[in-house]
């Protein structure tokens, strides 16, 4: 029975110790896990072979590219101005923005002269190519409180058209001032023929009318002229002088590009004043009596950086005088 028990204890020993030892043996030959092997992670050094990321899921959304943001274009601004000037503001705009004829045409007004100054103030127009402001224009400038800047930009000429018919050709100073002061009324006093001076002159709120008072008027009255003979628009006149009568009697005024380039009309000559014909040498070197000087205008509170004032600085620069050239202008300067 002792014997019997001693064997048992023996062999329960033995048992134990054979468990222990394949229990050791198992945890030393295991495999690590994935998470533990250098090479579930990254390729070993040696073997050269990048690891294949994992391909997304059936139903994973694709990740968007982000789109960079488009920039915002400059406001155009708003031309207005002078009749004559429309050829210059079309260009500008056609040249500095890249728009097209038709698109630069809808950022134009050039509602003439002195309903221009009144856009600018009142902000519906933001830049102006213009003639200079008449005293009832400059008064209403000056009453609204509102300050303005001015830019020279090119020089032009008030000059006088009569019918390639009639015999005069050549007129003082004085004498046109005597004619639209309604002293002399007939062209025999001139030289011409014994006909009747149609004096026509333009409506109160152009620019020509501006002018006509300014450099050639001076402080003397004008005699009023009939309805019929006060044209509203500068094609108007230049078609009055040509079609009155056919008589070669009728004298007008205009400015010398409007006449010269933009609105030419058959049958019609220049007249020389003081002997000296209008035109773009004598206009550049000041020899022409009757000049004026069209400005670049601006409010005085518009922005530094605004693309008023860069639009601005390009018409004031070579290029800007490059291209009036290239139109027939006469830039300031040159």
């Amino acid at each position: 029975m002792r014997l019997t028990l001693k064997k048992s204890l023996l062999l329960l020993c033995a048992l134990a110790l054979f468990l222990t030892a394949c229990q050791g043996g198992a945890e030393t030959s295991a495999p690590p896990s994935a998470a533990e092997s250098p090479g579930a992670a990254a390729a070993s050094p040696s073997s050269g072979t990048a690891s294949t990321p994992a391909a997304p899921s059936p139903g994973a959304a694709p990740t968007a590219t982000p789109t960079p943001p488009t920039p915002t274009p400059p406001r155009v601004p708003i031309l207005d101005g002078s009749t004559a000037n429309i050829p210059m503001g079309i260009e500008t705009l056609k040249r500095y923005f890249g728009l097209s004829e038709a698109e630069a045409e809808i950022q134009l007004t050039f509602s003439r002269t002195q309903p221009s100054y009144r856009a600018l103030v009142e902000g519906r127009a933001d830049l102006l190519l213009v003639n200079i402001a008449d005293q009832d224009t400059a008064a209403f400038v000056l009453a609204s409180g509102v300050a303005l800047e001015y830019y020279p930009i090119r020089r032009d000429a008030l000059c006088f058209i009569i019918n390639e018919i009639n015999p005069v050709k050549n007129l003082t100073g004085d004498q046109l001032r005597r004619i639209y002061q309604g002293d002399i009324t007939n062209w025999k006093a001139l030289g011409g023929a014994d006909e009747t001076i149609v004096a026509f002159q333009r409506n109160e709120d152009s620019g020509s009318q501006a002018l006509m008072r300014e450099l050639v008027m001076k402080d003397l009255e004008m005699a009023e002229a009939p309805l019929e003979f006060r044209p509203g628009e500068m094609g108007f006149l230049v078609d009055g002088l040509a079609a009155y009568n056919n008589a070669g009697n009728a004298l007008g005024y205009t400015t010398f590009y409007y006449a010269s380039v933009m609105y030419q009309k058959s049958g019609l000559a220049f007249l020389r004043v003081d002997g000296v014909a209008p035109s773009a040498e004598s206009v550049a070197d000041g020899t022409y009596p009757f000049l004026n000087e069209y400005s670049a205008v601006i409010r005085a509170d518009e922005p530094p950086d605004s693309p008023v004032r860069a639009l601005l600085a390009w018409l004031l620069s070579d290029e800007g005088a490059a291209m009036m050239e290239e139109l027939g202008y006469v830039p300031v300067g040159r």
